[in-house]
């Protein structure tokens, strides 16, 4: 994880985990571990980008796993995100244009955790009137 970077600037100090290359190069998912240089702890969230008729108004929005997605170097240290080194799994299933995510943190272990997200990927994303989803987009 970067120990450099302008932490005001969104996401700074992010890694890439996962993502699903969609149309006229959108994503509609990208996994991201970020984590702040002074932080113990990261955060694990995941985008949707948005497919508006105008691609030019594509944006992602960014959903919380574990930690906060917006975290500065002056932010708290999110204790309920994910340490470095420390164990998770994901696992994406896109079947019948419904996208579900399952992350599981410490996999295998007593102390399993796992978090499930569904998507809906041919309807629009909820409460984001640009987006046309991505039902008639070849992926």
């Amino acid at each position: 994880v970067s120990t450099s970077g302008d932490d005001s600037k969104f996401p700074a100090h992010p890694v890439v985990v996962g993502q699903i290359h969609g149309p006229s190069k959108t994503e509609p998912l990208k996994i991201y571990y970020r984590k702040m240089p002074n932080h113990e702890y990261g955060s694990l969230f995941w985008n949707y980008e948005i497919y508006p008729q105008d691609i030019d108004q594509r944006k992602d929005i960014p959903i919380a796993i574990w930690g906060d997605p917006y975290l500065t170097k002056a932010s708290a240290d999110p204790v309920n995100g994910i340490k470095l080194g420390e164990l998770f799994s994901y696992d994406v299933n896109i079947q019948n244009n419904i996208m579900t995510l399952t992350f599981v943190k410490h996999p295998g272990t007593s102390a399993a955790e796992t978090k499930t997200f569904k998507t809906d990927l041919s309807k629009p994303y909820p409460g984001e009137p640009l987006d046309q989803g991505y039902k008639n987009a070849w992926m």
